[in-house]
C-alpha cells in the first residue's frame, strides 16, 4: 500500500506522510479498536467479537480483515490513479 503511495506521487515523501499518519492514529493513542476499551485512546472502538478474523488477535486491528481491506481499497486507488496518469 504505501509502495503504490510512493510510485502514484513519485516520491517516498508522501507514502512516509501516510504511514505516519497510520502509525500516529493507531499506535500513538488516537484510535483503539480492539476487544477492550482503551482508557487512553482518545477514540475508542469495542469489538463485540473475539474472532481473529475480525480483531487481529494478538497482533492488533492491523492484521485483521478489515485492515486488510483497507489496504487493498487504499492500493487498487493508486494502480487506478497511476493508470490514469500514464494515459495523460
Amino acid at each position: 500500500m504505501f509502495s503504490m503511495v510512493a510510485i502514484e506521487s513519485g516520491s517516498v515523501w508522501n507514502s512516509g506522510i501516510v504511514h505516519s499518519l497510520w502509525n500516529i492514529l493507531i499506535i500513538g493513542g488516537g484510535l483503539s479498536i480492539s476487544e477492550k476499551a482503551d482508557e487512553y485512546s482518545v477514540m475508542t472502538y469495542v469489538l463485540d467479537s473475539k474472532d481473529f478474523v475480525f480483531t487481529g488477535g494478538e497482533f492488533g486491528i492491523e492484521s485483521s480483515i478489515i485492515a486488510l481491506l483497507g489496504y487493498v481499497i487504499v492500493t487498487l486507488a493508486a494502480i487506478c490513479m497511476i493508470k490514469k496518469k500514464a494515459k495523460v
